[in-house]
């Protein structure tokens, strides 16, 4: 064999050896990692619905006219807020009406801008956590004092738990009540925020 064919032959069993070579690293090379799993998408937060307070004047119609601090040295300032047939009302703590709301009631409005969709209205009272109840007395220790005050009550006097009609004898240790009016006989007791375990209802 002519030395030109040796030298042939050795260049193509080179070319074969690498490409052999070539082949079997790459068997042997490690699988690419995977592309990490996509995150869970984040649950949609619900809307926070702001709402504001201000003492109402006057009930005109369907709208209620209120008035709200003006800013420090500036006078209250009036506004008008409209109702319609789907809006909510609360009267300390229960189902109320439009006709229920009086001058000079507290309200907290929902929301800040547009028709009124829920007006939560109260009027003055006494802030206390159930102590006991002692007979035709309610002893509870005032949020503001931090004192005892047996409250007097009679059968006249309303209980509204949860915002449904309810006992004397189903007031419970440490429940957050609001008495109504802040002395004298209670017209009204309501649980503002129940801490007692109850039977369901």
């Amino acid at each position: 064999m002519s030395k030109r064919w040796v030298l042939i032959v050795c260049a193509a069993l080179g070319v074969i050896a690498v490409s052999a070579a070539a082949v079997s690293a790459a068997g042997n090379a490690p699988a690419a990692p995977a592309a990490p799993a996509a995150a869970p998408a984040k649950p949609k937060e619900a809307p926070i619905i702001k709402s504001w307070h201000a003492t109402l004047v006057k009930v005109d119609g369907k709208s209620l006219l209120v008035k709200v601090p003006g800013a420090k040295g500036q006078p209250d300032k009036q506004a008008t807020v409209a109702t319609d047939d789907k809006t909510k009302f609360l009267l300390d703590y229960e189902n109320a009406a439009l006709a229920d709301l009086r001058p000079d009631m507290t309200l907290t409005i929902t929301p800040v801008e547009g028709t009124a969709t829920l007006i939560r209205a109260h009027v003055k009272g006494l802030y206390g956590a159930v102590v006991r109840v002692d007979g035709k007395n309610v002893v509870i220790k005032a949020t503001k004092t931090k004192k005892e005050v047996a409250v007097a009550t009679d059968d006249k006097t309303k209980v509204v738990v949860l915002g449904k009609p309810a006992r004397l004898a189903d007031l419970k240790p440490g429940d957050q009540v609001k008495v109504i009016p802040e002395t004298g006989t209670a017209a009204k007791i309501a649980v503002v925020f129940d801490t007692a375990p109850r039977a369901p209802a």
